[in-house]
Order: structure tokens, then sequence, then C-alpha cells
């Protein structure tokens, strides 16, 4: 067993260097020959001197040098995110990935991380984690992800007086960027962000805009329209996301909810349109809204599956197909 003092040898490079650290069951913090200290799977480090504790010499360097730690990812304030970075820094292209989650909220998150393997779900990590917390979930070995489909990620999400959903998402298997942003060679530089959850995404309420919704048409005929009439007029309206009396229409296309996704990969882009469909239910559940139509499209049918998951946190409403002459098969319905 590989411990802190012991020298060890690189299995499957010409490394040789120290122990100074262990991080986790898989992870130890190595000080290689020239100096530098590198993350390493312990089960590639074969022992070459045990480290004796009554060799004063060794232990005064053991002494004087602080035990590494996890080093902190730079994450944008009052968001949750799931971190995926080289487990050695010297291997960002074939060695391990290490999996962190981080909780930069001032709530306490009890989180469970599991995989698809095989057609069965393979808890690998579950816990608590602090508020401005950063935890190592797991490190693996890439051949030991082989025969992974995809992550799931729960969330519970506590620590004031209000009424968070659990999250829940379904994320590819996930690797380090490999064209970072910066020319530094670290883990942090190579490592992969996905945004599970922000809290700070609040929308500006445009007062002209929202009394253009609400206006009737205005015609230059002085002629009298009829409440019904007018009704129908009203409900001519097709602009996407537009209110309709007490309902609304939602265009789900990335285009239509950022302008900027030309960097942003399918995972990211469905986290945003998840979470306009999360923003958009709470606001008709807050306005009384008697229904809201979601356009997701055609497409493979991945966005309409996950929405329909997303749908069953919500209780007390009937879910259906939109109207197939106006929308065809691309649009869902939801009643309240």
């Amino acid at each position: 067993m590989v411990a802190i003092g012991d020298k060890v040898s690189f299995l499957n490079d010409k490394l040789d260097g120290i122990v100074r650290a262990i991080v986790s069951d898989t992870i130890a913090k190595v000080e290689i020959t020239d100096g530098f200290m590198v993350d390493a799977l312990i089960k590639e480090l074969v022992v070459t001197e045990k480290f004796i504790s009554d060799n004063k010499t060794e232990a005064q360097t053991i002494e004087k040098t602080p035990q590494a730690k996890t080093e902190l990812f730079t994450v944008k304030r009052n968001t949750i995110e799931f971190i995926a970075s080289p487990a050695e820094t010297h291997k960002v292209l074939t060695g391990g990935v290490s999996y962190f989650l981080s909780n930069a909220t001032p709530f306490t998150l009890l989180y469970s991380l599991s995989v698809s393997e095989h057609s069965a779900i393979k808890t690998i990590s579950l816990g608590i984690l602090e508020p401005g917390a950063q935890k190592l979930l797991c490190s693996q070995s890439r051949e030991s992800m082989f025969d992974w489909n995809h992550f799931s990620i729960q969330l519970l999400i506590t620590g004031d007086k209000q009424l968070h959903r659990p999250i829940t998402k379904d994320l590819p298997a996930i690797l380090p960027d490999l064209n970072p942003t910066t020319d530094n060679n670290n883990a942090q530089t190579f490592s992969k962000y996905i945004l599970l959850s922000d809290f700070n995404f609040i929308e500006p309420v445009n007062l002209d805009e929202l009394k253009d919704k609400f206006e009737l048409p205005v015609t230059n005929k002085k002629v009298f329209e009829s409440p019904l009439s007018a009704l129908k007029s009203k409900t001519k309206i097709k602009q996407p996301g537009s209110v309709l009396l007490n309902s609304k229409e939602v265009d789900l296309h990335i285009e239509e909810l950022t302008s900027d996704f030309s960097h942003l990969d399918n995972s990211e882009m469905l986290n945003i349109q998840l979470a306009a469909i999360r923003k958009e239910m709470d606001a008709a559940i807050l306005n009384n809204f008697k229904s809201i139509v979601f356009i997701h499209g055609i497409g493979n049918g991945k966005l309409k599956q996950e929405m329909l998951a997303e749908l069953t946190n919500y209780s007390g409403i009937i879910i259906k197909s939109g109207s197939y002459e106006k929308y065809g098969t691309g649009a869902t319905e939801v009643l309240f």
C-alpha cells in the first residue's frame, strides 16, 4: 500500500518521485525528481523504497513539506457545477479523470452520482456537500469508463426557508476539455465545467414588451368589435413566448433562448432548455396560468423526453400533445 513518504516509480512512465499526500482512495500527490508536484493513480505507482519513520533526515524533509490539498476550481458564484478534470496533469489525453462537485451557493446539498453501465445503474458517490465547498466524487481510469453510457446526478437543496425542487441531470460520460482557453498547463485549465444550477438568473421585466403582449390589436376601422371577436383576434398571435390571456407559448429552440450558443455542446444546450422549462413552469404557477405550450420541435426526441421527465416534478398538471394543426408533432401543452 502506498503511503506518504514512499519513494515510487510510475508503472507506465519513466518517472520517479516521493508520495507527498494521499488525496483519495485512488489519487496520490507525487513530487517527481524535477521538483514538480503531479497527481497520480495509486494503482499505477510501484513502491521502490518504503518510508521509515525513524529515518530523521527523511522525516524532517516530509515534515517541512505541507500536505498538498485538492486544488480548488474557479466557478461562478451561486452556481452548482459538475467538473471533469485530468487526474494526472502530465497525462491530459490518456490519463485518468477526476470528477468534482462544486457548491458555490449558500445551500447544503445532498448529492448522488450514478452511472449507467451495461444497462444497470451503479452508484459511484453520495453524500453531503456544505455551502461554498468542492468535493472529489471519484477518479477513474479511461479503461474503466469504456462501458459507461452516461452519468445521473441527483441533488436535494436545503438550508433556507424556500422549497427547492430536486435536481436530476443525465449527462454523457464527460472527459476533460482538450481546448483550454489559457496556456497554463494545469488541471484547472483542461477541466470541463457543466452547469447544474444557476441561482443568479433573474429575468428583467420589460414593461413595454409586456404591455404590447396584453394589448388587443388596434385597427383604423371605426367599427364595433365585439368582445368575442376581440378574443379571437387576440389568440392569433404566434410569437414565441407570447402570452395569450392566461396561457403562454414558449419556443425551446436554442437560438430562441440564447444568442451565443455556437460554443455549447449538446448537454450544455439541453441544460439551458431545461432551465427555461423550469423558469416558465414556476412563473406560470405563480401567475395562475391555465396552460403553457412548449415548442420543442421533432429532432431526435431527446429534448421532449427530458422535458417530460422534468414535468414529473410538478403535481396537479395535465400533459398532452399541442395542437397538431398549429405545431404538428413538435409541441407539448401543459394544463394547470
